[in-house]
């Protein structure tokens, strides 16, 4: 389609004498006069400036891209579209000029907060800065922290030194290539999974191991071979954890404490039983925080009535728990029972291990020292049981304790009341038993 020429021919210019342009519809003061008609013969390509429209931003020049002039629409204003650029472009992607005014795709991608850069940093990052930096925060939302941190995919180098302000956590392998690391506060290990929670390994014979050092004095060497040296000594407050195992001989200047025990235990089985105390506490700490303990020496053991548990004394004087150990009573007493009710069971033996048996028991009367002692046989058909006494001795007029027998969940049990007033709290039972038939 070629232009459309004019109709007549001016073989020389105009000269206006007037300030507005020569074709009046070339201006006009409001943006809604170009589509209310107010421009006579509009046509496609005409051009025309709002000078004075009443909000500012409607002035400008405007060109009819068509021949309806009453749609606003087809009034494109010149200069709006200034700047476009022509081009490829990919959602997501960096562009990246490609000519004058074309752009493309570059190799930086965006999606989901992260940045990602799909070329070897070598050959897309040549970054030179002339002025130092102030505090610049850099971080990247990255999902498999799902914190905010700067995510490398494949590692980096670091030239020169470097301060991390914050937490450092290494997933993974850590090799330290020189021999000196510094840590100028409290190094602290913590495995939550298999161990050793620590590996330390040392090549070459006869080097060191490790070594610990107390800047006020003491150090403790673990040379070659495993062995241990140390200034100081090995100290606990805990039994659980004072065991000490060895291989080979354990030499040592100071074992007054492992001494002290074994005197103990030596006085206990050797020399006598008559050191043991009955006492009413209800378990060891009751009896180590609430009872005293005067007269008590290693050696000497004390009798909990209400769980007929035995504990001799293996050191110091028997103020904490772990001066005591626990021990079965003598083999010449089957029980050994204080501070009972009437009718409290003193033994009871299974109906699958013996429906009859004997006793040879001694009551003691604690507040005047009178002797009961007696032989009391004991039978049951597996329904009731029956106990019989016989050789009854004792210091007083009457007896003053009567035995009894009955079945208890499959079990024949024996048990005690007090006669003539007495009163059975009072009274320490000792006894053996002798099974006769299943």
């Amino acid at each position: 389609m070629s232009r459309t020429t004019g109709t007549f021919e001016f073989p020389a210019n105009f000269e206006v004498k007037k300030q507005a342009p020569l074709d009046a519809r070339l201006t006009t003061p409001l943006l809604s006069e170009l589509t209310d008609s107010s421009l006579p013969f509009p046509y496609k390509g005409m051009v025309v400036a709002v000078t004075d429209d009443t909000t500012s931003s409607n002035n400008g020049l405007y060109q009819l891209t068509d021949a309806d002039d009453t749609n606003i629409n087809n009034w494109e204003r010149v200069g709006a579209g200034a700047g476009t650029i022509d081009g490829s472009g990919t959602s997501g992607n960096m562009t990246l000029w490609d000519g004058i005014s074309t752009i493309t795709d570059s190799v930086i991608t965006e999606a989901d907060g992260v940045v990602s850069v799909n070329a070897p940093l070598s050959s897309v990052f040549n970054i030179a800065l002339s002025s130092s930096l102030g505090e610049v925060a850099l971080s990247a939302g990255h999902s498999a922290t799902a914190d905010d941190v700067l995510y490398i995919s494949t590692g980096f180098d670091v030239k020169g030194s470097s301060t991390i302000y914050g937490d450092l956590s290494v997933i993974g392998d850590f090799t330290y290539i020189d021999s000196t690391v510094s840590v100028t506060s409290a190094l602290s290990v913590i495995n939550t999974g298999l161990g050793p929670a620590m590996y330390v390994e040392q090549a070459g014979v006869g080097e060191t191991i490790a070594q610990f050092k107390d800047t006020e004095g003491g150090t403790i060497t673990i040379t070659d071979g495993a062995n241990i040296n140390m200034d100081g000594g090995i100290q606990s407050n805990s039994v659980n954890t004072a065991t000490v195992s060895a291989t080979g001989r354990v030499d040592g200047s100071n074992i007054s404490t492992i001494e002290n025990k074994v005197e103990g235990l030596y006085s206990y089985l050797i020399n006598n039983f008559d050191t043991n105390q009955i006492t009413t506490a209800t378990s060891l700490t009751d009896f180590v925080n609430n009872y005293p303990k005067t007269g008590l020496d290693p050696g000497d053991v004390i009798t909990l009535s209400a769980i007929n548990t035995a504990y001799i004394l293996g050191d110091n004087d028997g103020s904490t728990n772990s001066d005591w150990l626990e021990v079965n009573l003598k083999p010449n007493f089957l029980f050994y029972r204080g501070n009972m009710s009437d009718y409290a069971t003193l033994d009871c033996v299974p109906l699958s291990s013996a429906k009859s048996s004997k006793y040879i028991i001694q009551v003691e009367d604690n507040t005047d020292g009178a002797l009961f002692y007696g032989e009391i046989n004991v039978v049951s058909d597996g329904t009731i049981a029956v106990a019989t006494e016989y050789a009854l001795n004792h210091t007083t007029v009457f007896p003053f304790v009567e035995f009894g027998a009955e079945v208890v969940n499959g079990r024949v049990c024996l048990s005690a009341i007090a006669l003539e007033s007495k009163n059975m709290t009072n009274f320490t039972f000792k006894g053996n038993r002798s099974n006769l038939f299943g």
